[in-house]
């Protein structure tokens, strides 16, 4: 089954089980075992858990094989790799290898993940749910130590707990995952082998030796003892074996599993070599992997694939990656000692190899690497440059803000002195929910921007609107709104930005404008090819809809939102608890009002912005308390309680104090009067509009230019005016009137 083009942003080799050794040995004993658990519906996990060089990835493989090829089972293979310390990444990486035997689950969990930056209790229901109905399924994660990521561990530990029992997952790892193992073993859920079990037995070091080396019983008993059985030991002595002439004297002096493979580079693999091989080998490490045009872009051969072809066949410690013959990786243990040996004999060149190396990579289109060499060149400011020019914005787009805020940590000083940068520091923040960092990029940005004569970028103005909202201060998201609305600039916005000014005009009650803005932004999500836009766009159209009062485009418009998300794979996005309140708020049949209403309550538990929060749990505690559920006055102090943290709640005020007066609660706000008492005159609209922001009384003096007396003269006569008794009632009176 061909895989989905979604799957193909994650790299091919990372995705196809590894050839077998040149020398394989079938480990009957080891394999038997797996078999069997593979085949058991109770297991859940099979975990090879060992030090470096046991041998982990061969019979990965080798079961992968047996599972997969002999046996006509599907197997998914991902090769982890540091990248996947983002979760985003991660699970779009797990996606991308189950598409190859199960096409189309890629574009579902890869958009998932993206969306909720991979959020394990987003992203792996939408996994299992796609896995659920399918034949039987292996899909082994070899190398996952490289993984640090908590939440990684999270959805990993949610996805062995839901696994369908036609489906295992088999992981390779040099350390124990926390996976809550213990649970697993007492369970009878998983199956595990360590370096004990993995050591070779003398019967098998003989098969992985041969007979060419001339070696009789004692002396492999010997070898293997002095490797304790380790798989790479033996590799290296059958390396060394091949130019010893005396195998009793070899085998009296090769040294045991401590220091082996640096010993063996230093004194065999090396040294062995011609110096044109040996300068290549050291050139060429400061890639991860190889192929033929990287090895002479590096080192100014012309036989590169030639080479590595050459190299594969003599050292088993040079990995392909792919049946072609083009990709091929170290070992890991070798690749170390080859850097540290590199760092000792040719200090000067590594700074130009990994120039070149960068150099290559960005002609091949791939800037990720690009930064890294760049930056283990010293080239940090060049570093920084690649960021800010795109490949930062692509890497937000993709929901992998983490791994964008790890490269700007290693770009360090240098990031901070490029406006791109900041400002994606700002968003990852953002993204983070570490709202104040944020504010404090944005503003460093902006600084910086005008020091740089720089021509309007919305990106500014959406990542004010978001902390604005995400702090519920409508009236600072309705200032950076407006002008791109006064401007007609919607039209140059892409989608996210529209929505983000859309979002704004809803919560401060702009209700029209909203619904015309947020309808720009779909059909923009549409071309943009933007799901989660799409589905945000959907969301806050259905809020201004309810707003407005017109129930059954309300009620329209949250389906659409949680029916694209369903067919996206994102009904786990957190952000749809709106959508499942408003149609839980418009609904008519009390099933399926209380289904929502739960559901918005479960998505509401991860982190929402201040007004979300509120309108979720205001419209939770009205259907409650609608049924005379005991808890509804709970939750509407709740709901009260989070909009009045909020320096200005805009709609999300309105609503409550609806709610109040349907149920005829006692007032926190008193109910505004129909108009104002009398009109308000220039200089106090003026006032009033400075209000909502959290400017003090002598912030808004300066900012009019009048007296602090003046001020308060105009705030008591506002309040008079309105019937207002503070400034938040002022404020919320004010913006039903349509004053703000």
């Amino acid at each position: 089954m061909a895989p989905s083009a979604a799957a193909d942003t994650v790299m091919v080799t990372r995705v196809v089980p590894p050839m077998a050794p040149a020398r394989y040995v079938v480990r009957e004993h080891l394999l038997g075992p797996l078999r069997v658990a593979v085949e058991d519906p109770r297991v859940a996990l099979v975990l090879l858990s060992a030090a470096a060089g046991a041998g982990k990835t061969t019979l990965l493989g080798a079961l992968a094989d047996e599972f997969g090829y002999r046996r006509n089972q599907d197997v998914a293979w991902l090769q982890v790799d540091a990248v996947d310390r983002d979760p985003s990444r991660f699970w779009s990486g797990v996606a991308a290898a189950v598409d190859r035997v199960r096409a189309g689950v890629a574009e579902v969990v890869a958009g998932a993940a993206r969306a909720t930056g991979g959020a394990g209790e987003a992203t792996v229901p939408v996994l299992v749910n796609l896995l659920d109905a399918g034949s039987p399924l292996l899909i082994v994660l070899d190398d996952l130590h490289l993984v640090d990521s908590p939440t990684v561990h999270n959805g990993l530990t949610l996805l062995l707990d839901r696994l369908p029992p036609q489906v295992t997952v088999a992981i390779g790892s040099r350390t124990d995952p926390p996976l809550r193992l213990g649970r697993l073993r007492v369970r009878g859920r998983m199956i595990e082998l360590r370096t004990d079990d993995l050591q070779f037995h003398v019967a098998e070091a003989a098969a992985m030796l041969g007979t060419a080396h001339g070696l009789d019983t004692a002396q492999i008993e010997q070898v293997c003892r002095r490797t304790e059985g380790w798989a790479a030991g033996l590799v290296l002595a059958g390396l060394s074996l091949r130019r010893s002439d005396d195998t009793q004297t070899f085998v009296d002096s090769f040294g045991g599993a401590d220091g082996l493979v640096s010993n063996y580079l230093a004194d065999e693999l090396l040294d062995s070599l011609a110096d044109h091989d040996r300068d290549t080998l050291l050139a060429s490490c400061v890639v991860d992997r190889l192929c033929g045009p990287l090895v002479d872009h590096l080192t100014g051969r012309d036989d590169g694939t030639q080479w590595l072809v050459r190299l594969a066949a003599a050292n088993q410690l040079l990995r392909p990656l792919d049946s072609t013959g083009t990709w091929y990786r170290h070992h890991q243990l070798v690749l170390d000692l080859l850097r540290a040996e590199a760092t000792r004999s040719l200090p000067d060149r590594l700074p130009e190899l990994h120039r070149r190396a960068a150099t290559w990579f960005g002609e091949h289109g791939e800037p990720e690497p690009v930064v890294r060499h760049l930056v283990l060149a010293g080239d940090r400011l060049q570093a920084a440059a690649v960021l800010a020019a795109g490949l930062g914005w692509r890497l937000i787009a993709a929901g992998a803000a983490d791994t964008l805020h790890r490269m700007l940590a290693e770009v360090g000083d240098a990031a901070d002195s490029i406006t791109g940068c900041v400002l994606q520091a700002g968003w990852c923040a953002l993204l983070r929910n570490e709202i104040d960092l944020a504010q404090q990029r944005l503003t460093r940005a902006r600084a910086m921007r005008e020091d740089d004569n720089r021509a309007w970028d919305p990106l500014y103005d959406a990542l004010e609107i978001n902390i604005a909202l995400f702090r519920g201060t409508v009236a600072a998201a309705l200032d950076a709104a407006l002008p791109v609305l006064a401007a007609d600039r919607l039209s140059e916005l892409m989608s996210p930005m529209a929505t983000s000014v859309g979002m704004a005009l809803a919560w401060a009650g702009r209700l029209a404008d909203a619904r015309c803005t947020l309808e720009i932004a779909r059909q923009r999500a549409a071309v943009d090819a933007a799901a989660t836009v799409d589905v945000l766009s959907w969301i806050y159209l259905a809020l201004a809809e309810a707003e407005v009062g017109t129930r059954i485009a309300a009620h329209d418009a949250a389906d659409r939102a949680i029916e694209s998300a369903r067919q996206r794979g994102l009904a786990g996005y957190h952000r749809l608890a709106m959508a499942h309140a408003v149609r839980a708020a418009t609904a008519t049949d009390p099933a399926a009002v209380a289904s929502d209403v739960d559901r918005a309550l479960e998505l509401a538990r991860r982190p929402l912005g201040a007004l979300d929060a509120g309108y979720v749990y205001a419209v939770a505690a009205d259907v409650r308390l609608t049924a005379g559920a005991p808890d509804g006055a709970d939750l509407l102090q709740h709901a009260q309680e989070i909009a009045d943290r909020c320096p200005d709640p805009g709609v999300l005020g309105s609503r409550l104090r609806r709610i109040r007066d349907r149920h005829r609660l006692a007032q926190s706000i008193p109910t505004s009067t129909p108009g104002p008492v009398e009109p308000l005159t220039d200089r106090e609209l003026a006032v009033l509009r400075l209000l909502p922001g959290q400017l003090s009384q002598r912030q808004i003096a300066a900012e009019l230019f009048v007296s602090l007396n003046t001020v308060k003269t105009h705030s008591r006569g506002i309040f008079r005016k309105l019937a207002a008794r503070d400034r938040r009632h002022a404020v919320q009176c004010a913006r039903e009137l349509g004053l703000l």
